[in-house]
């Protein structure tokens, strides 16, 4: 779990300025929603939380409508 909140918080360091991070970023709450549903999305979400609110409302957002999620 920690290597997938590192690299989404790699990717949210350019989630303003590129389509592609926003994408990968959607793809990768996709399959955290299909492995563990929104558990898993609410674990990896609250670890970026916990180091960035920015980059948390960044994801927020960027899974709004992905299982359950709602931003």
């Amino acid at each position: 779990m920690k290597a997938v909140s590192r690299q989404l918080e790699d990717l949210l360091s350019n989630y303003l300025s590129s389509e592609q991070a926003k994408n990968e970023i959607r793809q990768i709450g996709e399959k955290l929603n299909e492995a563990g549903g929104m558990s898993l999305m609410r674990k990896v979400g609250y670890d970026i939380q916990n180091r960035d609110l920015l980059k948390a409302s960044w994801l927020n957002n960027a899974w709004d409508g992905i299982g359950y999620w709602m931003s």
